[in-house]
């Protein structure tokens, strides 16, 4: 009886053990873009096309903020 309820857990143990390791993948890699302007930052009255065009076209290319995708902005403000 003992005997045969060890493997009842080393069974149900391996069978638990399964899934789990081809389910744990590494967290996805983080890309780091800077984006380096001249320009002063733009505002919602004054909204610039390059701040929300190169967002959108990087989701379509399947980088998104905050999950594979950081992008880091820095505006000199015309102080070149």
């Amino acid at each position: 009886m003992i005997a045969r309820r060890r493997l009842l857990v080393a069974f149900g143990a391996a069978t638990l053990a399964g899934p789990f390791p081809s389910l744990a993948q590494p967290p996805p890699k983080i890309r780091r873009i800077g984006c380096l302007a001249t320009r002063a930052r733009s505002t919602p009255s004054n909204p610039e096309l390059f701040e929300i065009s190169f967002p959108q076209g990087m989701r379509e290319l399947g980088y998104f903020e905050g999950r594979n995708l950081a992008t880091e902005w820095r505006f000199a403000e015309g102080k070149y």
